[in-house]
């Protein structure tokens, strides 16, 4: 999936030019990544998305650049700082009107994150989220499939 996320922001980017700011941050955070560099990771993922949202980029855009935010403060262990980006990035999601399995992918992640926080009342609104957009799939759940029945049992355990 985070293959999948990655295409997915580098073909957004290449639709409209991202600003340097943003840019010179999504590299370094590819760079980190390939490293396995788990801290600065976090560190570029931060930065990359405080400033999409400080340039006001594209929606779509920006809830991918949350998601690897949310990723690199999850690996990291940073889970109050995973469970903001997450949100922002299924919220901004929402807002674009991304594909059902994206915003079902951010939702479920955010309410698993809510769970390690014993956050009970923020995984329940995030795992009904998440199954509200797997419901948008109509039974069709393509790439989906690989975290809906993880999602549908977080659903059922909040």
């Amino acid at each position: 999936m985070l293959a999948a996320v990655l295409a997915t922001s580098t073909a957004a980017a290449q639709d409209e030019p991202l600003p340097q700011e943003v840019g010179r941050a999504y590299l370094d955070y590819q760079a980190a990544l390939q490293a396995g560099d788990a801290e600065a990771l976090l560190e570029a993922g931060q930065r990359a998305f405080e400033a999409g949202e400080a340039a006001e980029i594209d929606r779509g855009v920006l809830a991918t650049l949350s998601e690897n935010y949310g990723f690199a403060a999850s690996l990291n262990g940073e889970y109050e700082q995973a469970q903001q980006a997450w949100r922002e990035a299924a919220r901004l999601s929402d807002r674009a009107n991304a594909d059902p399995v994206e915003r079902a992918w951010r939702w479920h992640n955010a309410a698993l994150v809510a769970l390690q926080l014993s956050d009970m009342l923020d995984a329940y609104a995030c795992s009904r989220n998440a199954q509200l957009a797997l419901d948008d799939l109509d039974g069709e759940l393509g790439d989906a499939a690989s975290f809906a029945g993880d999602a549908l049992l977080t659903r059922a355990l909040t």
